[in-house]
């Protein structure tokens, strides 16, 4: 459904973007940004899972993370991580079902592990 603004005389329709996302470790990479729909994040081996949270800029907007959890704005999902590539989508729909928004974010979890044991070989 489109609203009209009578303040400013503008239609608007509703809005799928998130205003930010939340991760209890590593940093976006850019900056976030609602324009921006694709983020790169780098973790240690030791990391093996991740909270993300975000906040939608329409308290209606809802999200599918990986195409199989919903999440609203605030909740916080618990992300198990690979070694190596891991893909998490957000995949964001306005209300009305008209609007969406797809964010990725590409996190890579180090195989640091392997690492340790062959440094600790050759020492």
């Amino acid at each position: 459904m489109f609203n009209f603004n009578s303040d400013t005389n503008i239609i608007q329709a509703p809005i799928s973007a998130i205003h930010n996302i939340t991760l209890s470790d590593g940093f976006l990479s850019p900056l976030y940004s609602s324009q921006q729909l694709i983020y790169i994040v780098s973790l240690p081996f030791s990391t093996n899972e991740l909270s993300l949270s975000f906040n939608t800029i329409d308290p209606k907007t809802y999200c599918m993370l990986n195409n199989e959890q919903y999440l609203l704005s605030g909740n916080v999902s618990t992300i198990t991580l690979e070694v190596g590539l891991n893909n998490i989508t957000l995949n964001c729909m306005a209300e009305t079902g008209y609007n969406q928004t797809i964010y990725t974010i590409l996190i890579t979890r180090s195989q640091g592990k392997s690492y340790y044991v062959i440094l600790n070989i050759i020492l």
